[in-house]
């Protein structure tokens, strides 16, 4: 027979559910960089990636093309910090009309 590695994560019940009303302290955690639980294949994600990642959710678009950030280039200690603050920046600056910005497409 055949092995096969599956990167899969099943859960029977999601441990958090992104919500638009999580928006305001998601970006504020952007800047945590404890070590989370959650790993997958590029090793264990900071508080602040997993925010990232829940305000992508949310808000349909990866939140690195608010800021002009969205290339593919290393993520890297000194990018994700430039991102952070950026990111956080523009929530300051967006945050009562943030629905305009959120992706119509459906993924």
């Amino acid at each position: 027979g055949s092995a096969s590695i599956s990167t899969m994560f099943i859960t029977p019940v999601e441990a958090y559910a992104p919500n638009a009303k999580d928006l305001n302290q998601l970006f504020k955690l952007l800047v945590n960089t404890r070590t989370t639980k959650f790993i997958d294949y590029q090793g264990a994600r900071t508080v602040g990636e997993n925010s990232m990642r829940a305000i992508a959710i949310i808000m349909r678009r990866n939140p690195l093309e608010l800021v002009d950030m969205a290339e593919l280039k290393p993520w890297t200690k000194k990018r994700r910090n430039t991102a952070v603050k950026k990111l956080q920046k523009w929530w300051n600056n967006h945050r009562n009309n943030y629905e305009k910005y959120i992706s119509s497409k459906k993924e």
